[in-house]
């Protein structure tokens, strides 16, 4: 007696394109947060969390960078990051001065394209050269950014 398995149709061609049977050249639309492109493009080697957008900014109004920039006085700096493909996970911002490691903060994602920030409030002694990573929950490396921090006109004559 053989057995013979009835799949329909609609779950078939379902399974077929999630495996890139059919029609592999075509990839499906991504939904986004509101007021932003539903058209993101994707490295093709890579899967998971991705860094569709980043900055280093002064502040943050209404989810958006403002004063961006890779040169700052002390004070606060903020890393705002859109990731897409990591609905439901957390990204790390870590922070280094000069190599040494300094703040780690642990964002949750809530969305498969989802804006987020931190911030870390750099010192006057803290003059020099600073770098954030951007690492998913596994602690892949997403994305790393540079800057600096300089003391104003206003510190440097007293």
């Amino acid at each position: 007696m053989s057995t013979s398995w009835k799949i329909p149709f609609p779950l078939m061609l379902c399974l077929l394109l999630g495996l890139g049977i059919i029609l592999p050249g075509i990839s499906a639309a991504q939904s986004t947060e509101e007021g932003q492109s539903n058209e993101i493009e994707e490295p093709a080697d890579e899967e998971g969390p991705a860094v569709a957008e980043e900055a280093l900014c002064l502040e943050v109004k209404k989810r958006q960078p403002v004063d961006k920039g890779k040169i700052f006085e002390p004070g606060k700096v903020y890393c705002w990051t859109r990731i897409v493909d990591a609905a439901n996970t957390t990204i790390t911002h870590n922070y280094f001065h000069k190599g040494k490691k300094l703040a780690t903060v642990k964002l949750k994602i809530g969305g498969d394209s989802w804006r987020t920030w931190s911030y870390k409030t750099v010192m006057p002694s803290q003059t020099g050269s600073w770098r954030v990573e951007i690492r998913d929950q596994k602690n892949n490396l997403l994305k790393e950014m540079g800057f600096d921090v300089v003391l104003s006109k206003e510190e440097s004559e007293d």
